[in-house]
């Protein structure tokens, strides 16, 4: 990923597609598990390039109506609303227990973006795309930039600017409102 790498994010690809027909569907889904991926879990067209060891990073569980993370390389996550993130707020995503992940830090910002992990859009999609990154303290930043459409009475257009921050360390992965 380089600078001015552009992102389509979609609502269309939304992993939670169909998932949300109520208000305790809808919070269920902002916190993700971590677990063994099973043969029978549905992989996603989008993320096909995402896999540590042939396993997925993320799937769909339909048996249990839930997303999942592949444990071997995350903790449990926690979904962040990049679109209405405050400037200066910080929301903890989780831990990349991966260190061939960690090792690509730019490749696992991409991954949160593409995975919907990190929203990018209230209603209908997203165009971001990396306006820089920087490593400094132990952190490496990716910062993205872009607009995402959303529908109050009429059709929108928002701004969205945001930075996905992981300490190289520890594998500890925030998102930064901009």
């Amino acid at each position: 990923m380089v600078e001015g790498d552009v992102i389509q994010v979609d609502r269309g690809d939304s992993p939670w597609q169909g998932y949300t027909s109520s208000y305790q569907e809808e919070e269920a889904g902002k916190h993700i598990a971590a677990v063994v991926m099973q043969a029978g879990f549905e992989r996603l067209p989008g993320l096909v390039e995402y896999v540590d060891g042939g396993e997925p990073l993320l799937a769909v569980d339909r048996a249990a109506r839930r997303v999942v993370v592949n444990a071997r390389c995350f903790s449990a996550l926690e979904r962040c609303d990049a679109a209405g993130l405050a400037a200066g707020a910080r929301h903890a995503v989780g831990v990349c227990t991966s260190a061939a992940l960690r090792a690509e830090p730019r490749r696992l910002a991409r991954f949160l973006v593409l995975s919907q992990l990190v929203q990018t859009y209230w209603h209908i999609g997203a165009t971001v795309h990396v306006a820089g990154e920087v490593v400094e303290a132990g952190w490496h930043r990716v910062r993205f930039a872009g607009s995402h459409e959303y529908y109050t009475n009429s059709h929108n257009t928002g701004a969205l600017a945001f930075r996905i921050e992981l300490e190289l360390a520890t594998g500890v992965m925030v998102v930064v409102g901009e």
